[in-house]
């Protein structure tokens, strides 16, 4: 009976500690771990460098795992694959005729631009139905420009809400996808730059140059979401009272305090 006690003592203690650590992994993983350089491929450990600061829930190793929706689906398909349609909300025919000078656009596409013939007017403003050649032909400074002030209205789903990458970070993130170059040096003419970050946001009209395998892994790789397998480390040398009030918070010391003992004692022991 005293046996199968500690025991179950012991495993309640175990699910307790994992349920703590599984509540971290909610917590930005960068306040609690500092990445080296050369740990920058998925599946490789991120790890405290400065061995003399130890935050207050002891050593924390975190390896990222990538996590995608394999069968090519995604939450905003609706929205993100629609026909694209901008509404310049609140805008005036002369005030939007304004902005539209104002932007480094080539000739023939400020005449495609300011064709009022093409123009909806709204009581909210006015929509430009723009054409995939359109799109394909702007570069990344007059993209901004317009994207910019569409980004102002949750009307222009896209654009409110582009994909952001770390302005060096886009090869980075599509060198681990299987796109043939040519095709991610397509997407990448898409892209403009918004608040120092890396923006694509045209879905829609790429869709139609990718094959259904290479969309399939473009949407893998755009709505990667990373999650973490984190270690704790204990030895002899950690402050195992201080650990037991970090993990011990909510009334759980006791439970927690036996296993984060026994771990101290015994260096080959961590916590996943």
């Amino acid at each position: 009976m005293i046996d199968s006690k500690r025991t179950w003592l012991l495993c309640a203690a175990f699910f307790t500690l994992g349920a703590s650590l599984s509540l971290v992994m909610r917590a930005p993983v960068r306040e609690l771990v500092r990445r080296p350089a050369h740990a920058q491929s998925l599946g490789q450990p991120i790890v405290h460098t400065d061995r003399s600061v130890v935050p207050p829930c002891g050593r924390i190793e975190a390896i990222q795992v990538p996590l995608a929706n394999s069968d090519g689906v995604f939450p905003d398909r609706e929205h993100r694959l629609a026909s694209p349609k901008w509404l310049f909300e609140d805008m005036s025919e002369s005030r939007l005729t304004r902005f539209l000078n104002s932007c480094d656009l080539r000739p023939s596409e400020q005449r495609n631009l300011l064709d009022k013939r093409t123009w909806e007017i709204r009581s909210d403003g006015i929509v430009i139905s723009p054409s995939e050649q359109l799109i394909w032909s702007l570069t990344p400074q007059s993209r901004e420009q317009i994207y910019s002030i569409l980004a102002r209205s949750p009307a222009n789903f896209p654009q409110c809400y582009p994909f952001r990458f770390p302005v060096e970070g886009f090869d980075q993130r599509f060198r681990q996808s299987d796109l043939p170059i040519a095709e991610v040096e397509k997407i990448k003419r898409l892209t403009y730059t918004n608040a120092g970050y890396l923006c694509f946001t045209d879905l829609e009209v790429v869709k139609g140059v990718l094959t259904g395998d290479q969309f399939k892994d473009l949407i893998e790789t755009l709505y990667q979401l990373p999650a973490y397998f984190l270690r704790l480390h204990v030895t002899a040398d950690s402050d195992v009272e201080a650990l037991i009030k970090y993990w011990g918070k909510g009334g759980r010391e006791k439970m927690i305090s036996p296993l984060l003992n026994s771990m101290a004692k015994n260096t080959l022991w961590s916590v996943v």
